[in-house]
């Protein structure tokens, strides 16, 4: 390649470059000539592997959070079968309770997400925030938006 009389710069980003190219799909047919060209060249496939990566990744994770999902969906019918065999639902609230545990799962139901969470923690703690979250929505309520002086 008659680098030897060439710079160290131009040595190692022709290096760098070859070795960029191997192992990123760049087309060989058009290869950069000088050192700039090939530092672009470098930076133009770093950045593709890391789209690449990025774009992989964040369609591996939606499609693990829509599996998880339904599994959860599953396991909240099966135990609701569970309750229907055991106990001889009314086939009205049967159908009722399979429509709503179907909604709250496909909306991502924020509340469930409290209860789950508020249910791990020490029970001092949980009266706290649950003392929080209740005032917080009693304060949104329109009822009780308006203060009356004389209450």
């Amino acid at each position: 390649y008659g680098l030897q009389d060439d710079s160290t710069f131009e040595m190692y980003s022709t290096c760098l470059s070859m070795t960029i190219s191997i192992i990123t799909p760049m087309p060989s047919k058009i290869g950069p000539v000088t050192a700039i060209e090939k530092i672009y060249g470098i930076i133009v496939a770093v950045i593709g592997m890391m789209s690449y990566s990025f774009a992989v990744s964040s369609i591996t994770r939606m499609l693990f959070t829509l599996d998880k999902k339904e599994e959860e969906l599953h396991k909240d019918l099966e135990d609701l079968d569970y309750i229907d065999v055991t106990y001889k639902m009314n086939p009205g609230l049967y159908l009722n309770s399979r429509k709503i545990i179907t909604i709250r799962n496909k909306t991502g139901n924020k509340e469930m997400r409290e209860e789950n969470f508020l249910r791990r923690l020490p029970k001092n703690l949980r009266k706290d925030i649950v003392a929080l979250i209740q005032r917080s929505k009693v304060e949104k309520f329109p009822a009780f938006q308006y203060e009356c002086q004389d209450f």
